[in-house]
């Protein structure tokens, strides 16, 4: 039977299990995952135990594992839709825990898919990310997976970019950073 939310040929997202937990603490504590990170706190499994019970269960924030079809649905990493904004939209963000699994091209798959269950399904006026500068492995999949590159707030800027809704698949960083930040859009 098949659990994913949507998938591709090599990989298939399904949604987060209490199960998932030990394996969602491993991988956010990877020193490579914290440093591109916004929250770079190291998390125990109680912690993560909790949150799932307050806020994934709740389906306030939404996670989704990041499974490779071809080797049982293995899980590699997460893909995340945090709680919703107040105009509906959403901060999407993703990580790839396994270390054989990253730089291969997972994170563009992911962030075409989630971006388009997003939208397409869950109906979202918006999606959200931000990615540091630094993390080239992130800026490159976000545009394969169909984002462009269309701004970027500074270190120190206090407002928050905006687009129109509708079809367009966005991904705007959010103040309050302290380095610069790229945006992202493209259209569906």
């Amino acid at each position: 039977m098949n659990c994913y939310i949507t998938e591709d040929d090599i990989i298939g997202l399904r949604p987060m299990t209490y199960e998932d937990c030990a394996s969602y603490v491993k991988w956010r504590n990877d020193e490579r995952v914290k440093r591109y990170y916004i929250f770079r706190e190291a998390i125990t499994l109680a912690d993560e135990q909790a949150y799932f019970r307050n806020k994934i269960a709740a389906g306030e924030v939404l996670v989704y594992m990041i499974c490779i079809k071809n080797e049982d649905g293995r899980p590699v990493g997460c893909s995340i839709l945090n709680a919703p904004e107040e105009d509906g939209s959403r901060e999407y963000g993703l990580f790839i825990g396994e270390q054989t699994e990253r730089g291969i091209g997972i994170g563009r798959r992911v962030t075409d898919l989630t971006t388009r269950y997003a939208l397409d399904v869950l109906k979202l006026p918006l999606v959200r990310a931000r990615i540091f500068t630094d993390n080239l492995r992130s800026l490159q999949s976000a545009e394969a997976g169909g984002l462009r590159l269309t701004g970027v707030i500074r270190a120190g800027s206090s407002g928050m970019w905006s687009v129109p809704t509708g079809r367009k698949r966005t991904c705007l960083p959010w103040s309050g950073s302290s380095e610069a930040l790229p945006v992202f859009s493209a259209i569906c």
